[in-house]
């Protein structure tokens, strides 16, 4: 698959507080990602500046010429006193990002959105519809403007079982590229092919995997699992060789000595076992994170 854009080198931080540093990430086109990750790891704030809605601290993102961008904030806002009609009558009316069409073209394109986000009253005004709806409403706005990538940031938030089963045959039937920041597995087992969570622990700062969200468990426990393996085995050969000396050191050692040592030992086994293997249980399919 081509490549639709790519970033290099972001790092964005709060105040004094490092969110994530030297972040590299590439989108082709038809590319379904999965963007996942701790609570405040920054998983939204990259995606909005993927999306060119905020910009980094430093590092660039670039997509090809004429690429069209889209974005779903988690909070869609629109104009109370609008109309479902008059929503995506403003989003495809001329302009950079959008052909000009001729008004019997608008209207059968405003219709078409509205049908396919399950809208059956296009006069209904935004103020009346429920969190569901406004979330169905503002995706059917970004789809309307034709986007060669759709940021979607928590887009089954609000959504019913009926509006997920929705969004699900929309992203995965679309001939655009996406990239979900998520935290329910189910969907992103369904709907993504690529999966990448964001996490200062790891090389670059990113673990990516190509494959739906499962294989990606896979993958980050066998990853996670095998450094906690090292570490215990580590922690266990020191405790032995501490062990195996003790008999034979001169009496004139200090007790501080040996306790020094079999602390280090311990502290080896808690960051190299300990830690890994607790964030692989974490993301045990069945008790999974609750991802920000």
């Amino acid at each position: 698959m081509a490549l639709l854009g790519s970033c290099t080198g972001l790092t964005k931080s709060y105040g004094s507080r490092l969110l994530f540093e030297n972040i590299a990430l590439g989108i082709s086109e038809g590319e379904r990602l999965g963007l996942i990750g701790r609570n405040g790891a920054g998983k939204s704030t990259l995606l909005r500046i993927l999306a060119g809605q905020i910009v980094p601290d430093s590092g660039a993102v670039s997509f090809r010429r004429n690429t069209r961008v889209g974005y779903v904030p988690q909070e869609a806002e629109f104009p109370e006193s609008h109309t479902a009609h008059q929503v995506i009558a403003a989003a495809i009316a001329p302009g950079p990002n959008v052909d000009h069409l001729d008004e019997m073209e608008r209207a059968a394109l405003i219709s078409q959105t509205l049908g396919r986000a399950g809208f059956t009253d296009s006069t209904v005004r935004t103020g009346a519809l429920s969190g569901g709806w406004k979330r169905r409403l503002a995706i059917a706005r970004e789809i309307a403007q034709s986007p060669d990538v759709l940021f979607l940031d928590e887009p089954t938030n609000h959504l019913d079982f009926e509006g997920i089963q929705w969004l699900e045959k929309l992203l995965s039937t679309a001939a655009f590229a996406s990239v979900v920041v998520s935290h329910d597995r189910y969907f992103l087992d369904t709907v993504v092919n690529d999966v990448a969570e964001i996490d200062r622990a790891y090389p670059g700062g990113l673990f990516r995997v190509e494959g739906r969200y499962s294989q990606f468990l896979v993958e980050a426990m066998t990853l996670t699992g095998a450094g906690g393996m090292l570490g215990i085995i580590i922690a266990v050969l020191i405790t032995m060789l501490v062990g195996a000396l003790v008999p034979s050191l001169p009496s004139q050692v200090p007790s501080w000595a040996l306790i020094t040592g079999f602390s280090v030992s311990v502290i080896i086994g808690v960051f190299f076992g300990v830690w890994p293997a607790m964030k692989a249980a974490q993301l045990d399919p069945v008790e999974a994170l609750r991802y920000e």
